[in-house]
């Protein structure tokens, strides 16, 4: 083995400034552990950088791919540690002489927690049981050994009430209003900002509560409305602050809370959140909780014991808020917090427990070949990206592709197949037409993609009105779900390995199987195939490939004979 190998590597691939706040959450607990082990953080922008500054912690920034394929080859770290489920992991994940470990920004009942995603990595450092019997019930076999407990290593961190914060003198309650944004999909559209948030504030005004509003970094990133929304609650705590700044008694302001989480937490004494991790930072506290209900209906609110017992504000009870939190009484829920932050007093070791278990499952792992570059589309497409641009649009003109968001089917097929890949990726397909003939044969295939050339090629390869060959058009994550939720497939085969795939594999109670990736000529078997639940190939060398990866998270490896 390398002798210069990383034991331990912090990687966030995020651009931009948005999502700091989950390295910032982590510096702290990766401070205490570099006392025991050489860590490391990986980045891609140059908002990290300020933040790593004077925190002694290793610090390599890189670019993507193939900085990243650089330092992973020449580094060869034994522990990867994921914060977020960002789909440039990706790239990350392919790496496989280390154990990598997904900890989490923080602990919640999101959809996301529990999405089959979860299966891109080795490990899973859980705060507790509740995210234990979470992962267990929602993803199928997913192997309890997989899962360690770390409780909520930031519960040691320090954090001091910044100087611009001026805390009400009078009895009244400090309230903390921290929203979370809009998410990606309609699952994780959790958001009060638009909903609830301006009478909310408004009416927590009219009380005199002092307000802390604390959006989500990314709130109104996707949607103008929460924008428009977020926009008006920081005006009304403009006019409320001019209207009392004249108060000689009383300096305290409502506050527009910019500062790193955590002083919150000591420093204020209700919380009002949505759907959010904060909730269950707050849980700690013993100080009174409230959870906005979503707005939106396809938001899943997973049932949990956090919930059950948290007062829930609906739409139509926030100019009530007022007298519901005058009937709140701080109750210390001591056993709820261990339920979901397992050994809370003791978290950094449990932290070190996992990470030192995690090193020693990556030194049994054998030594591989370096990491070949994968390119991202935009790199591999160059200009055909534009003429791919004008395919789709002038088939969508001419109704040859019509999304399944737009045009959803009206059947159900317990076999989807999948071939979601770049543009004019004909050498694939084409590779395909023998085996896609030979199931024709034996019944009807449905089968998504996300290019139109791909459609067509399959369409004039069998015949446009072939009533045996159903081609749907699928091109994002919305498109994926509807897909699922309609057709209720029990199997979905993936004929291409794909990071387009990752729209699809977030679903969970179906079987995803990667279905003889060898007969496209591009495929290259990487630590990023356990992702799938199952994997049917004819290819000894890809069986023997699989067989090598930690034992733990291997999928289940078939024979295409079993589809039959």
């Amino acid at each position: 083995m390398t002798s210069n190998r990383l034991d331990v590597v912090f990687v966030f691939l995020d651009n931009g400034d948005k999502n700091l706040y989950q390295v910032r959450q982590w510096i702290q607990p990766l401070q205490r552990l570099a006392a025991h082990r050489d860590v490391t953080v990986l980045y891609v922008s140059d908002d990290v950088t300020p933040l790593l500054a004077d925190s002694g912690l290793g610090a390599a920034q890189v670019q993507l791919p193939e900085g990243l394929v650089e330092f992973l080859n020449a580094r060869k770290p034994k522990l990867l540690l994921y914060p977020n489920q960002n789909v440039r992991n990706f790239y990350a994940l392919r790496y496989g002489e280390g154990i990598h470990a997904w900890v989490s920004h923080g602990e919640s009942e999101k959809a996301y927690m529990v999405q089959n995603t979860l299966r891109r990595y080795d490990l899973y450092f859980a705060a507790g049981q509740a995210a234990q019997e979470r992962a267990s019930k929602h993803i199928g076999d997913f192997k309890p050994e997989r899962i360690r407990l770390i409780g909520r290593p930031q519960s040691g961190d320090r954090h001091p009430v910044p100087d611009s914060f001026v805390p009400s003198t009078d009895a009244t309650a400090k309230v903390f209003y921290a929203p979370t944004w809009e998410g990606v999909t309609g699952a994780t559209r959790y958001t009060s900002i638009e909903s609830h948030g301006l009478r909310l504030v408004e009416s927590l005004i009219e009380r005199g509560y002092q307000v802390v509003y604390r959006p989500h970094p990314l709130s109104g990133s996707r949607d103008q409305g929460i924008a428009r929304a977020d926009r008006a609650i920081r005006r009304l705590l403009q006019k409320a602050n001019e209207k009392t700044s004249k108060d000689t008694t009383n300096q305290s302001q409502h506050y527009v809370d910019t500062t790193e989480f955590g002083w919150q937490l000591a420093a204020l004494d209700v919380m009002i959140t949505d759907v959010s991790a904060v909730a269950y930072d707050w849980l700690a506290t013993g100080k009174p909780l409230i959870v906005t209900q979503p707005s939106d209906e396809r938001a899943v609110v997973i049932d949990s014991p956090l919930f059950n017992r948290t007062p829930r504000l609906a739409v139509s009870d926030v100019a009530d808020v007022g007298t519901l939190i005058a009937g709140l009484r701080s109750q210390k829920e001591q056993a709820l917090a261990e339920y979901y932050f397992a050994g809370s007093s003791q978290s950094d070791e449990l932290f070190l427990v996992a990470v030192d278990e995690a090193i020693k499952m990556a030194d049994a792992l054998p030594e591989l070949p370096p990491l070949e570059l994968f390119l991202p589309r935009g790199k591999r497409l160059g200009w055909l990206r534009y003429p791919n641009f004008g395919i789709r649009i002038l088939a969508k003109s001419l109704g040859l592709w019509s999304t399944v968001s737009k045009k959803t089917p009206t059947f159900k097929s317990d076999v989807l197949y999948t071939h979601f890949s770049d543009p004019f990726d004909t050498v694939s397909v084409k590779a395909w037409l023998p085996e896609i003939a030979d199931h024709l044969n034996r019944g009807r295939v449905v089968l998504a993609t996300n290019q139109i050339t791909t459609k067509l090629l399959l369409q004039r390869a069998f015949g446009r009105r072939n009533k045996n060959l159903v081609v749907l058009a699928c091109s994002s994550t919305a498109d994926s779900e509807k897909l699922i939720e309609t057709l209720e497939p029990k199997e979905l085969r993936y004929l291409k390995d794909h990071p387009t795939n990752l729209a699809a594999l977030r679903a969970n109670g179906v079987d995803h199987v990667l279905y003889r990736p060898e007969v496209d000529p591009n495929f290259a078997p990487t630590h990023s195939l356990i992702m799938y639940n199952e994997i049917r190939t004819s290819s000894a060398e890809l069986t023997d490939f699989v067989n090598r990866i930690l034992k733990v998270s291997t999928p289940k490896i078939g024979s295409p004979l079993d589809s039959r």
